[in-house]
């Protein structure tokens, strides 16, 4: 239901006022950078009921820190999987537009 609601919202603003619904977004995602930056020192932990270790906070780091730090980055495959991360919206953006043309 949510889902539902969410896009329908997303497209209203698109088709609305698609500049600012496109600049949000955009926000947004660049917001989310910090999260999912994969060179992250952890500051401090907890054990949760299994008794796993969780962090709770995180410090983002160069890779030239984290190689300093923590041992080898591995910054060639992260290279590697945005790459394919852009590749495939390229793809998926294709298939869309030869989907359009062909209805």
């Amino acid at each position: 239901m949510g889902l539902l609601t969410f896009t329908r919202l997303v497209s209203f603003l698109l088709s609305r006022y698609h500049d600012v619904t496109v600049a949000m977004l955009a926000g947004f995602m660049i917001g989310s950078l910090n999260k999912i930056w994969p060179w992250k020192e952890t500051i401090t932990s907890r054990l949760d009921s299994k008794g796993v270790v969780i962090p709770v906070i995180q410090q983002n780091l160069w890779p030239s820190e984290y190689m300093a730090k923590i041992g080898e980055p591995l910054v060639l495959q992260a290279l590697l999987f945005f790459s394919l991360g852009i590749l495939i919206i390229i793809g998926i953006e294709k298939i869309a537009q030869i989907a359009k043309q062909n209805h």
